[in-house]
C-alpha cells in the first residue's frame, strides 16, 4: 500500500514520516513524499520534488504513486505572515487542495485522504468549542483552511472521495521554525544561554491563552484517523488544555534556569497575530472516542524543543 505525504518537508511532515516508518500496524505500507522544496534533512523514503500548485504536475505525481493513502500537510501555515501576503495564502491553499482532490477523482482507484486544517477557522467562539460550533475565521491562513475544509466536502458529498478533516491546535515540538511562538521563545533562550545574546527578549502578546499540543502526539492521531476516522466528518484535535502564553514563557526560562526576574521583555506588535478575545477550550471528546489521548507533557515537550535547538549550536560556555 502506498502513502503519500505532501508537504513533506515541513515540521508535522517530518515526525509524520517518523512515525508511519515505526507503525507496525501496516507492515506492507510504502511511504512516499512530496514537497515544493528539498527537504533540509534525509528522509531515508522515496523523495519527489511537485509543484502541486500546477494542476498537471500534481496528476501526474498522483497517477505514478498510485496512493491508497494521502496526508494532505502542503500548503501555506502561517496566520501572522497571511495578513502580509492574504492573496497568496488563500490562493496556495485552496489551489493546491483542489489540485489533489482532482487528481484522486481522476485516479479512480480507493484513496483516504487526511485534510489538514486548524481550530483557528472558529475564531471568537465562546466557551467549549466542539466541531458543529459555528466558524468565524480571524485571519486570511484561517480562512483559506476553511474554503478548504469546503471545497474538501464537496467532492465528498459530490463524488464520494472518502476524506477525513482534522482541525488541529497548535502543534509543537523539536524541528519546529522559530517563527512561532514556542520556538522562537526557546531560540531566545539557547542565545542567551550561549552567551551570544543579552539577558532580553523580544516577545508578543503574552496575555492570551493557548492550547498546545506535542507534534509526536499529533502525528499519532493522525494515524489513528487515517485506521478508525468516519469519511466525511471533521474531528478537532488539541490537548485540551489552554495555558497563558506568559506563563508558558516563564515555565520555559525556569527549565532553562534562567530566571525570569533578570530577563528584561520587550514586546513587539510585529509578533502580535489575532487572537480570540473570549475564554474557549478546544472539545477532543470526538477524537477521544477513537482512542485519542495525549502522552507528552508540556514541561517534556519545552524541555525537548529547547534541548534540541541547544544541539544545533557550536559547543559553547553554557550559562
Amino acid at each position: 500500500m502506498n502513502i503519500l505525504i505532501t508537504g513533506a518537508s515541513g515540521f508535522i511532515g517530518q515526525h509524520l514520516i517518523q512515525a508511519l516508518l515505526k507503525d507496525r500496524k501496516e507492515p506492507r505500507q510504502r511511504i512516499i513524499a512530496t514537497d515544493c522544496q528539498s527537504p533540509p534533512y534525509s528522509l531515508l523514503i522515496p523523495f519527489y520534488r511537485v509543484d502541486l500548485t500546477n494542476a498537471r504536475s500534481t496528476e501526474k505525481i498522483i497517477r505514478k504513486i498510485q496512493p491508497r493513502q494521502i496526508y494532505h500537510l502542503a500548503g501555506f501555515s502561517s496566520a501572522a505572515r497571511s495578513f502580509q501576503e492574504p492573496a497568496r495564502a488563500i490562493l496556495q491553499n485552496l489551489t493546491i487542495t483542489a489540485n489533489v482532490l482532482q487528481a484522486v477523482l481522476r485516479m479512480g482507484a480507493p484513496c483516504r485522504i487526511l485534510l489538514m486544517s486548524t481550530v483557528q477557522v472558529y475564531g471568537d467562539a465562546r466557551g467549549k468549542i466542539c466541531e458543529q460550533t459555528k466558524t468565524a475565521p480571524l485571519s486570511p491562513y484561517a480562512m483559506s483552511k476553511l474554503a478548504m475544509e469546503e471545497l474538501a466536502r464537496l467532492y465528498f458529498r459530490n463524488f464520494g472521495l472518502d476524506i477525513i478533516i482534522v482541525r488541529a491546535t497548535n502543534q509543537i515540538g523539536p524541528g519546529q521554525s522559530d517563527q512561532y511562538v514556542t520556538a522562537g521563545f526557546a531560540r531566545q533562550i539557547v542565545e542567551m544561554k550561549m552567551g551570544i545574546r543579552p539577558l532580553e527578549m523580544e516577545v508578543g502578546n503574552l496575555q492570551v491563552k493557548r492550547d498546545f499540543l506535542d507534534v509526536r502526539d499529533a502525528v499519532q492521531a493522525y494515524l489513528l484517523l487515517m485506521r478508525k476516522a468516519e469519511s466525511g466528518e471533521i474531528y478537532n484535535l488539541a490537548s485540551g488544555k489552554n495555558i497563558l502564553v506568559a506563563k508558558l514563557l516563564h515555565k520555559m526560562l525556569l527549565l532553562s534556569r534562567l530566571d525570569p526576574g533578570k530577563i528584561k521583555i520587550s514586546v513587539s506588535r510585529a509578533r502580535f497575530r489575532p487572537e480570540p478575545k473570549t475564554d474557549q477550550s478546544i472539545s477532543i471528546a470526538k477524537i477521544q472516542k477513537l482512542g485519542f489521548k495525549p502522552k507528552i507533557s508540556l514541561q517534556k515537550t519545552l524541555k525537548d524543543l529547547t534541548d534540541s535547538l541547544m544541539e544545533t549550536f557550536p559547543k559553547a560556555k553554557i550559562l
